[in-house]
This record gives C-alpha cells, structure tokens and sequence, in this order.
C-alpha cells in the first residue's frame, strides 16, 4: 500500500514518486507506471501475487530476471518508505 503523504503519477513512460516525508522524488520507466497502480492499491505486499500480475499482462521472456527485478523494485520502495505492508524479498 502507498505510504501516506506520497503521491505518484505517470507521464507518458515514465514514473514521477514524490514522498513528502522524506522531500526525495524518483523516476522509473518501463512497467514500473502499471505496476505502481497495482502496488498502491494492495494492502499487503506479496511478491507472488506481483509476479503473477506481470505474468498475466507482459510478456515474460526471463521469469528469474523478472523476478529478480521486481524483488529489487518492491524493496526499493518499502526502503524509501513509498510503499508499506508486506516483507523484504529475496
């Protein structure tokens, strides 16, 4: 779930996080726009339930390095105090 006080949005392919606590902003590209959609709106954070969402709505050439990559992306989050709920994947 999304942190309070901090807001996202998508500009065309691009990703813009501002976290008003911390005053940091971010910029992503790629899926990370849709999967921030997905991610602020569960409350609890499960790495299989991500993956299986990508898998349903990408084509996924690598799953390990997909998985990889959004272990890496949903840790990034919860450590810069973006996103909430859930554990830290390996």
């Amino acid at each position: 779930m999304l942190a309070q006080r901090v807001l996202y949005r998508n500009y065309a392919d691009y990703l813009y996080i501002l976290n008003l606590n911390t005053l940091k902003s971010y910029v992503f590209d790629g899926i990370a726009c849709d999967l921030m959609d997905y991610l602020s709106n569960i409350k609890n954070i499960d790495v299989e339930k991500i993956f299986a969402y990508v898998e349903e709505n990408y084509e996924v050439e690598n799953p390990a390095q997909m998985r990889e990559e959004i272990c890496e992306f949903v840790n990034f989050l919860q450590s810069e105090n973006i996103l909430i709920g859930g554990n830290n994947y390996d």
